[in-house]
């Protein structure tokens, strides 16, 4: 059964403390302490990606893979992207739905409701806090490496 982190990108994985052009995608390079964060969710969690970000909508999936996580060594943990049906909510409800999702994440810088624990917000300048990391993989039921921070 597939955990799944739904990610976004503005304020996520891109951020304030880091505004730098990225060479490889549009936006700004990802933020590499949220890279770091993202990393270390996936590898104790064994969880993969579906992105939320509007960033889908302008980008096929496999562009997505190879411009936005090949750069970052996260191509491995993309699975692919929510369906562009309104809300994110109810885009991210509609892919838990279909896919039959049990254990999941969302990580985004703005509100969404309806999903209690499941929902971690960032401040959209510090991208994934550790504090982030540590509630991601609790809920994921990941196991913490001996020299875990």
């Amino acid at each position: 059964m597939d955990k799944i982190v739904f990610l976004d990108f503005n304020g996520v994985m891109m951020c304030g403390k880091h505004p730098f052009p990225s060479k490889h995608h549009e936006g700004f390079e990802f933020y590499p302490k949220s890279v770091e964060n993202l990393k270390e969710i996936i590898q104790a969690t064994k969880a993969k990606i579906v992105v939320t970000s509007t960033y889908r909508k302008m980008y096929a999936p496999e562009q997505l893979k190879t411009r936005f996580f090949k750069p970052y060594g996260l191509e491995e943990a993309f699975k692919g992207i929510t369906s562009s049906l309104g809300s994110r909510g109810e885009e991210i409800k509609h892919y838990i739905e279909k896919h039959d999702i049990q254990h999941f994440v969302i990580i985004d810088d703005l509100p969404i409701n309806g999903f209690g624990r499941h929902f971690l917000r960032t401040n959209g300048f510090e991208g994934i806090s550790d504090w982030i990391k540590k509630e991601a993989i609790l809920i994921l039921g990941g196991q913490f490496p001996e020299n875990f921070t």
